[in-house]
């Protein structure tokens, strides 16, 4: 009786343990130091193997202990990674490549199963190379170290990528298509969630005195549930889609939480990764408020490191644009050009500078103009059609009065010049700056089938 007392009074060691993501079908970030972290008895030794290498560490304090596994080349054979403690944990079919964390809103957790023409690219998806990691966790008000509602690496297949993120599944297409590598998404969006929840709490620290105060306990939820247990799993970039349900928020405000998002994501992976997001489509409902929103979310340029997919052409009367076939291809092209170095344009003509002249026409010139500029429509996931007539519409041009006129565009080599009979003296201009583009009218593109961004340069009291 007494033995068994002192047997059950003595402390229990504790086994060594891993996040949920680290789990059989998984993909290792290439080219990079690899991040392989967990929990064990303070004082324990930790091994861990893959490949042939072998890392060793003692768990600190705090129970917490992390090694690092020197830069790999990316590897199509699945291999076991193991960790061993006073127990050994064997993760199995492992894989070597790019991996990128797919986060937002709805519009990022759109399922492959909703686009256009999903039976045929269901057919076609079959890519045991391809694989999607998904993390449901409910809101937490406390960062958790762990996810408790995650879903296995799956490998896309008929009977798989109905579930997959769309956006993230089409973007992946095209890395693999371009790149011959493995490709992991680890998909931790929500949809109607807003910006304040992705945020670390020590984001609103910084933006003290540049925002209006949140009420705790409305922010954070979802950084905590669904991002902080991935850090510091290694990562190759971020692509993001969110925005429409911050549609009512102060621009500026939208603008600084977005911002030190980027930076406060990038701050605590201790990483400069990329962080390259969707441009909100066209949406046939509420005006300006999405014209503004498209304005803000342009702002978020200016941190370095970021690119903007426009998607002003391939939206409608759905919330949830159906084509995200373009709209991962665009983000696509992004990180082919910016990340992985290919040569190759990546974004539609961008707004530079204006001039008036010739009695009145404004001559308005674009960086991003690829092979040249020309006006084109787009029809679901068909290719840009050019304009016969070569006249660009939804610009709008006011005079001194504020009052907008619809005005037409002529391209001239690398510039557009539009004018107006309703404004022989124009002094600013508008172009798309609305719900959804004019269906009769034409839109500008570069002849790489990229469309132009929405734009204005009046600052004009705004009528929603």
């Amino acid at each position: 009786m007494i033995l068994s007392l002192l047997i059950t009074a003595l402390p229990l060691a504790a086994a060594v343990r891993i996040p949920a993501i680290f789990s059989d079908g998984m993909v290792l970030q290439r080219g990079k130091p690899v991040a392989i972290f967990g929990w064990a008895d303070p004082g324990e030794k930790v091994i861990v193997s893959f490949a042939g290498r072998n890392e060793e560490t003692t768990t600190g304090k705090d129970g917490h202990w992390i090694v690092h596994l020197k830069t790999m080349d990316a590897s199509n054979l699945g291999q076991e990674l193991t960790v061993r403690g006073q127990n050994t944990i064997t993760i199995k079919d492992v894989l070597v490549g790019e991996v990128w964390h797919c986060a937002g809103q709805s519009n990022m957790g759109m399922k492959l199963s909703g686009v256009y023409d999903f039976d045929l690219v269901m057919k076609e998806s079959e890519d045991p190379l391809l694989r999607h990691y998904r993390i449901d966790d409910k809101p937490s008000e406390q960062p958790a170290d762990d996810t408790f509602m995650p879903h296995a690496w799956t490998a896309a297949s008929p009977k798989t990528v109905g579930r997959f993120t769309a956006t993230g599944y089409f973007f992946a297409m095209e890395l693999r298509r371009e790149l011959k590598v493995p490709v992991g998404l680890i998909n931790t969006s929500m949809g109607g969630t807003v910006v304040e929840v992705w945020l670390p709490a020590e984001g609103f620290k910084a933006l003290e005195g540049k925002i209006t105060p949140r009420e705790q306990g409305k922010t954070s939820l979802f950084f905590n549930a669904r991002v902080n247990p991935i850090i510091p799993f290694t990562l190759r970039g971020v692509i993001w889609y969110q925005g429409c349900s911050n549609s009512l928020t102060d621009e500026d405000e939208y603008v600084n939480m977005t911002e030190e998002l980027i930076r406060g994501w990038r701050k605590m992976w201790n990483d400069d990764f990329p962080f390259f997001y969707v441009q909100f489509q066209g949406y046939d409902k509420f005006g300006h408020v999405y014209a503004r929103l498209r304005e803000s979310q342009a702002r978020f340029l200016e941190v370095p490191g970021t690119a903007m997919a426009v998607t002003i052409d391939v939206g409608g009367s759905n919330l949830h644009s159906e084509n995200k076939l373009d709209i991962g291809k665009r983000l696509a092209l992004a990180a082919l050009a910016l990340t992985y170095g290919r040569k190759c344009e990546f974004s539609g003509p961008i707004y530079r500078s204006l001039e008036i002249k010739d009695g009145g026409k404004m001559h308005v010139t674009f960086d991003h103009v690829g092979s040249g500029l020309i006006c084109g429509t787009k029809t679901r996931l068909e290719s840009v059609k050019e304009g016969k007539d070569g006249i660009v519409g939804n610009f709008q041009l006011a005079g001194k009065d504020g009052k907008y006129y619809d005005a037409n565009g002529v391209i001239d080599g690398d510039a557009v010049i539009v004018s107006s009979p309703d404004v022989p003296a124009p002094v600013s201009i508008r172009y798309l700056f609305t719900a959804m583009p004019i269906a009769e009218q034409t839109l500008l593109y570069n002849k790489e089938g990229l469309p132009a961004g929405p734009f204005r340069t009046d600052n004009f009291p705004r009528v929603d």
